[in-house]
């Protein structure tokens, strides 16, 4: 009787390892860790503060500039239209990542998607 003549398989068992990785290079004083980073602000804000004078001049679509403002409380990012008057200004999380890059020279825009009552939703991106 022939036995099969199979082949016999043993498994050898190996620790598992996980790949190496480099350690991620932080650049102290910045927000970002890469330059290209400012091209890639694209988010959706509320305007706080809007000035009530300017409502009815903004439309829905219109695109507002996006600039930096010192006062006595600070910098502040604030949303301008084509005149210079003030809109609003932003202050989420996000619109604090736009003042290094404001700062860099980078300029964006404001895009209004919607208007409801003082609510004046916009669409912040770097301006081309």
């Amino acid at each position: 009787m022939g036995g099969g003549g199979g082949k016999k398989y043993s498994r050898v068992h190996k620790p598992y390892t996980s790949p190496l990785r480099e350690e991620p290079q932080v650049k102290t004083g910045s927000l970002f860790n890469e330059d290209d980073d400012c091209a890639k602000i694209n988010f959706i804000d509320i305007l706080q503060n809007v000035n009530s004078q300017e409502i009815s001049s903004i439309h829905i679509g219109e695109i507002l500039r996006v600039i930096l403002s010192n006062s006595n409380r600070g910098t502040t990012v604030t949303v301008v239209n084509n005149e210079g008057n003030i809109c609003g200004y932003l202050i989420s999380p996000e619109a604090i990542k736009l003042i290094e890059c404001l700062q860099k020279k980078v300029q964006y825009c404001a895009k209004v998607l919607r208007i409801l009552d003082r609510t004046i939703t916009v669409q912040i991106f770097k301006r081309n």
